[in-house]
């Protein structure tokens, strides 16, 4: 008798052992799978992110340097032809020159920001709000309340990136021609706050499907790969803040 209830009670706990590895290893295949879904969303957010981003490239290389550039070689074939004329036209392609250089600065960081991490990322911060700030004729003010003098060169990549994309969406979208970026940090976190006194937007329906530019959602999930976040408020009418948080220690396993 006492053998047979040992043997019933052995069996019983290998049932439930049974059912909470079942339950555990369900749980885990769900978690795989969301975080299946999540990397292919956000790949192909990505896709359509780096398309718009060639296709910006391309306007600014035809629009702008391309357009300097012929204006610089009409100069030149004039002086050739008038060379008595050649002190005020050597003069004026020397400024078209220059403006090729401010240009192609800036095509070179949208293309490979990471040679800004030959500098402190304090430096290379100020150079992205000063060159946003020129390209699209919007005064930024920049408050640095401490930053780091080192981060990790993807993690500023992916920061830099993503606040230039919110600066060009209030340039763009806002209704105003001024902002405001805040750099703090808090621990072993650094937070980027890009503030305005726009016209605000309902950013629940904006993070749902409405993208502009690199678009919340996606800058959200950019950041959380990072192990960082992103906070925003904004309602339409009362302008907007939104704080990137972004680690300072080692990356996560993803």
């Amino acid at each position: 008798m006492v053998m047979v209830i040992e043997v019933t009670d052995a069996r019983r706990e290998q049932r439930k052992a049974d059912q909470s590895a079942s339950m555990a290893t369900r749980r885990l295949e769900g978690l795989v799978a969301a975080g299946d879904e999540r990397i292919e969303r956000l790949s192909h957010e990505l896709i359509r992110v780096e398309e718009r981003e060639r296709k910006a490239l391309a306007e600014d290389l035809h629009d702008n340097l391309l357009q300097l550039l012929i204006a610089a070689q009409f100069k030149l074939n004039h002086v050739q032809e008038n060379p008595d004329d050649a002190s005020c036209r050597v003069a004026e392609t020397l400024e078209i020159l220059s403006q090729v250089t401010r240009q192609v600065r800036s095509l070179a960081y949208q293309l490979a920001p990471a040679f800004l991490a030959e500098v402190s990322f304090g430096t290379a911060l100020k150079w992205v709000i000063d060159d946003t700030s020129r390209t699209y004729d919007i005064r930024i003010d920049f408050l640095d309340a401490g930053l780091p003098k080192e981060i990790d060169p993807l993690v500023s990549a992916v920061a830099f990136r993503v606040l230039r994309e919110l600066l060009i969406n209030v340039a763009k979208h806002a209704g105003t021609g001024a902002a405001q970026v805040v750099a703090r940090r808090a621990g072993n976190v650094l937070h980027l706050q890009v503030r305005d006194q726009g016209s605000g937007f309902d950013h629940a329906v904006a993070e749902s499907g409405l993208q502009r530019g690199l678009g919340l959602r996606a800058a959200r999930e950019r950041l959380a790969l990072l192990g960082g976040g992103m906070e925003v408020a904004s309602k339409p009418g009362t302008g907007s803040c939104v704080t990137l948080k972004v680690p300072l220690g080692a990356l996560p396993l993803v």
